[in-house]
């Protein structure tokens, strides 16, 4: 999951790295031997929110901000547009 992070054009399409990003921050919050509770119903924070509220950061660390090359989101589009064509052309 790590390796597959790493490469950008896996950021598309979102629903799919969410499922890897959320698994590895549970993974993480269990080594760090972090607690939480998510009342799906009544919780109004994600369990992202409750992990990170339980760690404090160095004021150094900073996140570093990669942009996405707009060729692959232009690149994604034109996939999901040839497929929607291949789908409404087929006769079945």
């Amino acid at each position: 999951m790590i390796t597959n992070l790493s490469i950008l054009e896996n950021y598309l399409p979102i629903r799919h790295v969410s499922y890897s990003i959320g698994a590895l921050t549970i993974l993480v919050a269990e080594k760090l031997k972090l607690t939480f509770t998510h009342n799906i119903r009544n919780e109004e924070k994600t369990i992202y929110e409750i992990i990170t509220s339980q760690v404090k950061f160095s004021s150094e660390l900073k996140m570093k901000e990669k942009n996405i090359d707009i060729k692959i989101i232009s690149n994604y589009l034109n996939e999901i547009s040839s497929n929607i064509k291949r789908v409404t052309n087929h006769k079945d």
